[in-house]
C-alpha cells in the first residue's frame, strides 16, 4: 500500500542524502526505518509483553514509577466531594 505524507523540507532533505549514502530510494529508507522503530519501541515491547502474558493466562508486567503517581496524585484535587461522590460517578448514577 502507498500512502502520501508530508514532511518538513528540511527533514525531506536529510533523508534524500541519507537514501544516496545507502544507495537506496527515500521510500525504502523511510519504510526500513519506522519498521525499526516500530518494533524496537518501549511500547511494543511493552504490549508484546503483556499480551504474551495474557495468553499464557498470567497477570501482565506492572510497570511505572509508582513514587511519581504518588506525587501527581497528592498534587493533584479531587474534582469529587468524597469518595462516595467519586464511586457514584463512576458506576453511573445520580
Amino acid at each position: 500500500m502507498s500512502q502520501p505524507i508530508s514532511i518538513p523540507d528540511d527533514l525531506y532533505r536529510h533523508l534524500v542524502e541519507q537514501a544516496k549514502r545507502a544507495r537506496t530510494s527515500v521510500e525504502t529508507l523511510v519504510a526500513h526505518l519506522l519498521e525499526q522503530g516500530i518494533s524496537h519501541s518501549p511500547d511494543r515491547e511493552l504490549l508484546d509483553q503483556i499480551t504474551q502474558a495474557y495468553a499464557r493466562g498470567a497477570m501482565p508486567p506492572s510497570v511505572g514509577n509508582w513514587d511519581q503517581v504518588k506525587a501527581e496524585l497528592a498534587a493533584t484535587a479531587s474534582p469529587f466531594e468524597s469518595l462516595e461522590a467519586a464511586m457514584t460517578y463512576t458506576r453511573g448514577r445520580p
